[in-house]
């Protein structure tokens, strides 16, 4: 695709959409591991012959953000989704710093589609949406998804103690 267009594009649908008082916010998209081992590390892949979406790192995410440039478009985190682009870092020590970069910029943030998800081991390159607490993102993300002044959904349910198990983790961070 092309970036100018992508962002001329949500330029317009965002000038269309303030005039009936309606927000678009852009949720970061998942890393596709679709035809990838498990056992293929990330640095033998060779990424630049994938087919990508826009939005997939956080700085080109938050980029595109900034240069709408509109009141009304923000972003939407989903937390899950952030840890399947920190798999695309062969260095499992510098994952946290990958989905931690996704809040660097909470003023940006309108709405999250929280969820946990496994960072450290193969099972995170899909969209796990676990329940929060139930994965291996880091803690602090958590704390800061709480903090922000945006819409909140958990993106799943299973089980009714399920789901007060993670309220509870919640409450508490």
């Amino acid at each position: 695709g092309e970036y100018d267009l992508l962002i001329d594009s949500c330029r317009r649908l965002a000038d269309y959409a303030a005039s009936s008082g309606i927000e678009i916010v852009l949720e970061n998209y998942i890393a596709s591991w679709e035809d990838v081992p498990d056992d293929v590390p990330a640095d033998e892949i060779d990424w630049s012959s994938r087919n990508e979406a826009f939005g997939v790192t956080p700085g080109e995410w938050i980029q595109i953000c900034e240069d709408v440039a509109r009141p009304n478009f923000a972003l939407c985190l989903d937390s899950s989704h952030a840890s399947t682009y920190a798999h695309t870092i062969a260095d499992v020590e510098r994952r946290e710093e990958a989905v931690m970069a996704f809040v660097a910029k909470p003023d940006l943030i309108r709405h999250v589609h929280w969820s946990d998800n496994y960072l450290y081991d193969p099972r995170g390159r899909n969209d796990s949406h676990l329940s929060v607490g139930m994965g291996t993102m880091p803690i602090e993300m958590h704390r800061r998804i709480k903090r922000l002044n945006a819409t909140l959904l958990l993106e799943h349910f299973y089980t009714v103690e399920e789901l007060k198990t993670e309220l509870e983790y919640i409450e508490h961070l």
